[in-house]
């Protein structure tokens, strides 16, 4: 989110100077994880109009969604692209028997006509939206219509793909008369850009570092990956409104929370969850090993980018975030005793210390996957991290 101010100044420089220049985006602009946590939901639409607006001040020209913006499901990502004023094009998402947003967009940019379609992936089930599903048909057969359609119209074809670079590729080799992939959801960074045929493909790398435009010269279209340091400087009126919304999230999350309801009642204990402290006194070794890695010190990262307030960095940043730790938080984002990535982050609540499973939880590649997975830790191999974070045995 930090990088919108960023990436909308660049725009606004490159227009300054005459340079015409169409950004668009791939998928997974507005929500992180396909899980919506409860505690999370006034922050996110906080969080999705700022990335609406954000996407307004860049003059986004076309858009597909990725599978964590149809999360929200459809009526509130159709409200989002009404605020941000972008084409939407997704040529393999059906809302029913119909199609949930337009295949193609044809744009004039300069001299050119660029034609515009977007395929996406839905890895599970997606939310209904007025008692009617939300379907992700065949990409290629979708993207071979799409093709068909724009052919004779346009000067130039463009996939917006949000199905990661290998399936790109695939697609590049099967459906002819692609001229540009920009392509998402594994985040790689293309650098050049792989060619299949006459396909180039591009990935968008990690969302604010970079950014992948449409590059309209008098000898034709391009796209061009365009790397954007930390230290650039923002947009001002982006800049402001990014503030404001950190400033909005910190009040909002330090709120007392509101009492949930007693819940149903059970012969089986609930799952709850202890914190380190309880852990180190029988586990010396462990704990001392532990307190040396990254793991140990990851709410610390919060602090330094003043992130500590928002519920979706906590979730991965701290243990058992949203569930039963005593003793009581004070807020939402109180995690007194639970900071980092803690023992039971690996191996499950304490409450289950005596299951025999608990120890091969912590090596199973699922287990880190949940944050470590290919949008927010791209380049993560379980094979050689593992060994780095796998705590000392007890002989």
């Amino acid at each position: 989110m930090g990088g919108l101010a960023r990436r909308a100044a660049l725009i606004a420089e490159l227009r300054q100077r005459g340079v015409l220049v169409a950004p668009v985006d791939s998928g997974d602009h507005f929500l992180s994880d396909s899980q919506i946590l409860p505690a999370a939901l006034p922050q996110i639409e906080l969080k999705t109009r700022l990335a609406a607006e954000g996407m307004k001040a860049m003059g986004m020209v076309a858009f597909c969604p990725g599978d964590f913006d149809l999360a929200g499901g459809l009526t509130m990502l159709r409200d989002l692209v009404k605020i941000a004023g972008v084409r939407v094009v997704c040529a393999n998402l059906h809302w029913g028997n119909e199609l949930a947003f337009p295949a193609t967009a044809i744009v004039p940019i300069g001299p050119w006509r660029v034609g515009f379609f977007g395929v996406t992936r839905g890895d599970g089930p997606l939310p209904e939206d007025q008692g009617k599903p939300l379907l992700v048909d065949d990409p290629i057969a979708a993207a071979r219509a799409a093709v068909a359609a724009l052919a004779g119209k346009v000067d130039v074809v463009v996939a917006l793909s949000h199905r990661g670079s290998a399936e790109d590729e695939d697609m590049a080799r099967r459906v002819p008369g692609i001229d540009i992939i920009l392509g998402a959801h594994t985040r790689e960074v293309l650098q050049p850009p792989r060619v299949v045929g006459t396909t180039s493909i591009h990935q968008a790398g990690q969302q604010g570092r970079e950014i992948e435009l449409v590059h309209v010269t008098a000898s034709g279209v391009r796209a061009e990956h365009v790397m954007l340091p930390l230290t650039r400087p923002e947009e001002p009126e982006m800049a402001k409104k990014y503030a404001q919304y950190e400033k909005a999230v910190a009040e909002l999350n330090s709120r007392p929370p509101t009492v949930p309801p007693p819940p149903p009642p059970s012969t089986e204990p609930p799952d709850a969850y202890w914190g380190a402290n309880l852990c180190s006194p029988c586990h010396l070794k462990q704990d001392a090993f532990w307190k040396n890695t990254p793991h140990a010190h990851a709410y610390e990262t919060l602090v330094k980018a003043k992130k500590q307030s928002d519920v979706e960095c906590l979730m991965c940043h701290t243990v058992a975030f949203g569930k039963a730790r005593p003793p009581s938080p004070t807020s939402i984002v109180d995690v007194t005793g639970f900071e980092g990535v803690q023992c039971e982050s690996c191996h499950g609540p304490g409450s289950r210390h005596n299951d025999p499973g608990i120890r091969k939880m912590a090596s199973q590649p699922a287990t880190c996957l949940r944050c470590h997975d290919p949008k927010q830790s791209p380049q993560f191999n379980h094979a050689t991290w593992l060994p780095r974070m796998r705590c000392p045995s007890d002989n």
